[in-house]
């Protein structure tokens, strides 16, 4: 079961990952975040799944002190860069739809935000890292944190209580709390229809891709809540109770909550895939053909595109800064696509796919 479970996690994380990055025109700002989440879910399922899923089941530690301190390290900063991806879309999701004539987050800036949260990640779980240590307790090796101010030195005091609720608030209170008050936002706007500056509808099947991006990020985030609220509340008790690890019949309790925290690595994947599926299918045809029969569009035909956009049912498969310069058009296998900005596909602007 936990070799199906951790290869589940793996293949598709490093499916969602591959897809992105593989894919020029899958490189927009909120599928960054994205790469982020998965790669932070990839590290958890390779570094930590099976050797956790041994100590918990086991409860004898056989890998060694400098492993137990990375084991002990890398949950925490895999969570904190898993959630803080969210509220990253979150937050660029919400300018982009409640807001969609300001200036968009380029995919510079992007990057900046991503490495500043891995750097709050190594430094909210550096605590970890330096205060694990291997202990012998009555004849068998275990991997504990020993705290300052354990008087008896062998990890009785459970964690700091300070450091323990900053882990609550950081990790998960403070990002579903902002994620519920985004979402809520963007709930409401989208479903009034509003885009603030147009009066014509024009935009309404923008609004209908929307929904189901933000229904579908609403969704893993509830999930995530819902996952990962047995094990806060375990540990919460662990620091309350003392000897909580030592009772031999909590294991199976142990194990489950660990299990189902863990879940949220399995899920999220499968979600993205599913509201991305038309826009991973309409990638692969354009990346199927070699050359492009590209001819130029005047300014005049700005409001042929804006008709097709309301007539047919369009996929989006990109979208930033409307600038309606360097218009043009090209066919693929099965679809005709129309873009601006910039004469490119792959830089600042808007491109629409439709059926043929």
């Amino acid at each position: 079961f936990v070799i199906c479970y951790v290869t589940t996690e793996a293949v598709g994380n490093s499916t969602v990952i591959w897809i992105i990055l593989t894919h020029k025109q899958m490189r927009i700002v909120p599928n960054y975040f994205i790469v982020n989440l998965a790669l932070s879910n990839f590290l958890m399922t390779a570094l930590n799944r099976v050797f956790n899923f041994i100590y918990a089941s086991h409860n004898v530690w056989y890998f060694g002190e400098g492993f137990c301190q990375f084991l002990n390290f890398i949950p925490i900063t895999a969570v904190f860069v898993s959630v803080y991806s969210m509220t990253a879309i979150a937050a660029e999701r919400y300018v982009a739809i409640v807001y969609p004539f300001k200036k968009k987050l380029a995919s510079g800036n992007s990057k900046v935000i991503t490495g500043n949260i891995w750097l709050a990640a190594i430094g909210l779980a550096f605590p970890q890292f330096l205060y694990s240590e291997i202990r012998i307790d009555n004849g068998i090796t275990k991997c504990i944190i020993i705290w300052p101010g354990d008087p008896d030195n062998t990890g009785g005091k459970r964690s700091s209580p300070l450091y323990h609720i900053a882990l609550i608030v950081l990790v998960y209170l403070l990002p579903l709390t902002v994620m519920f008050v985004l979402y809520s936002i963007i709930g409401i706007t989208l479903w009034n229809h509003v885009v603030p500056g147009d009066d014509t509808n024009k935009f309404f099947p923008l609004n209908k891709r929307h929904t189901k991006f933000v229904r579908t990020m609403v969704a893993i985030v509830i999930a995530f809540a819902i996952s990962w609220f047995p094990y806060h509340l375990f540990f919460i008790l662990g620091s309350i109770w003392k000897d909580i690890s030592r009772k031999v019949h909590l294991l199976n309790i142990l194990l489950t909550v660990f299990l189902l925290a863990m879940s949220s690595a399995v899920y999220s994947p499968i979600m993205y895939c599913y509201v991305n599926q038309r826009r991973v299918r309409c990638c692969k045809d354009l990346c199927s053909v070699g050359t492009w029969n590209v001819r130029s569009m005047n300014q005049d035909k700005l409001d042929v595109v804006k008709q097709e956009m309301t007539r047919l049912n369009i996929d989006i498969l990109g979208i930033s800064e409307l600038k309606w310069t360097g218009m043009g058009e090209f066919n693929s296998n099965d679809h005709r696509v129309y873009y601006s900005g910039q004469k490119s596909l792959r830089r600042n602007g808007i491109a629409f796919i439709v059926n043929k």
